[in-house]
């Protein structure tokens, strides 16, 4: 029998109510970092074969995304970031320091290719595996781009040389690139107008399914699709698994879509390359198989 994963993409920005999640010495806090510590990331850039890169801690903004809701700031390097800039299809990269998880890259700023990051702290994703799955609270839904307070703009703009950042600063989840196949250029266009508000970036083939053989093993670091349609028209949402807990996982790192309990079909996916942009890098990145679990 095929092996089911639920998997739990992030998550109301504004509910406030929870219990704090118990971090174990499997994770490390945000109150434990502080700036200049450094760590390793995974993502992959090309194929299915996990790629590390390299962490410094900038800072940490408290509530910086709600009450209760922290940010931490990083500097990514290495593969192609020097030249990409944070890339869309990353959301929900792992980050470690000193061997333990702190959470998953998911913020970053249009137009800007230094990789800098807003990372979404495991605690905060933790608490999805505990949330009632029905339809979001009232008023819950996120306005980006977001504009930080006076102590988080500081911190980004001594990470980022002059002239590289527009005078307002302000980050938005990294947009979940779309790819699909088998659409007319007005079709995709169309689809493109729909998805748009809900954080997700409608792209062109190549979106269909690709054929790899074997399946590559599913761990922190891999892609992942969620296949919004499927048969002779395909679209699928691509980003990156960040922890596993048994048949569940967490990923993506920020909201996506916010629609409540949704069900959607979860597959494996390959990256075939990374697209450099001065808006906004993205990955190019098809689908490799059947269902493998739900959203």
């Amino acid at each position: 029998m095929r092996q089911r994963l639920l998997t739990l993409a992030l998550f109301s920005l504004f509910l406030f109510a929870l219990p704090a999640f118990p971090i174990s010495g499997e994770f490390m806090a945000a109150d434990e970092l502080s700036r200049g510590m450094r760590g390793v990331g995974r993502t992959v850039f090309q194929g299915t074969s996990i790629d590390s890169f390299a962490v410094e801690i900038l800072g940490v903004v408290h509530s910086g995304l709600g009450p209760r809701q922290d940010l931490i700031l990083a500097r990514l390097s290495g593969g192609p970031l020097a030249e990409t800039g944070i890339i869309k299809g990353m959301s929900g990269s792992p980050v470690y320091v000193e061997g333990r998880l702190i959470g998953a890259v998911a913020y970053g700023w249009t137009f800007s290719k230094q990789p800098i990051c807003g990372i979404t702290p495991i605690h905060q994703m933790l608490r999805v595996m505990e949330r009632d799955m029905g339809p979001p609270p009232a008023g819950s839904r996120a306005h980006f781009p977001l504009e930080l307070d006076a102590d988080a703009a500081a911190l980004v703009r001594e990470a980022i040389p002059d002239g590289e950042l527009p005078d307002a600063v302000s980050l938005e989840p990294l947009a979940t690139p779309v790819w699909v196949a088998g659409m007319t250029p007005l079709a995709g266009s169309i689809l493109g107008e729909i998805l748009r508000p809900f954080g997700l970036q409608v792209m062109a083939a190549p979106g269909g399914r690709e054929e790899i053989g074997a399946e590559p093993l599913l761990e922190p670091g891999s892609p992942l699709g969620v296949q919004l349609i499927s048969g002779d028209l395909s679209a699928t949402g691509i980003g990156t698994l960040t922890y596993i807990d048994g048949e569940r996982i967490v990923g993506f790192g920020h909201p996506m879509m916010l629609a409540g309990a949704v069900d959607m079909p979860m597959t494996r996916t390959i990256v075939h390359g990374v697209m450099p942009s001065q808006y906004s890098s993205f990955v190019l990145g098809s689908t490799t198989g059947g269902e493998i679990g739900a959203l």
